[in-house]
């Protein structure tokens, strides 16, 4: 059975997505300490994070 979902929707939703989010100060805090403490950048460290969680739960 073929597949009917366009190559142009299938490429892009294997990229990574961009999101925004607020967060408390305390949590923003702890990713920009975290950021500094191990020379990554904050989003890096937050996509880390997001990453690691969906694992885990």
């Amino acid at each position: 059975m073929p597949d009917s979902t366009p190559m142009a929707l299938k490429l892009n939703t294997r990229k990574p997505q961009r999101i925004t989010i607020t967060v408390s100060w305390s949590l923003y805090q702890s990713l920009l300490d975290t950021s500094d403490e191990q020379g990554r950048s904050l989003s890096n460290i937050a996509a880390y994070w997001l990453e690691r969680q969906s694992e885990l739960g």
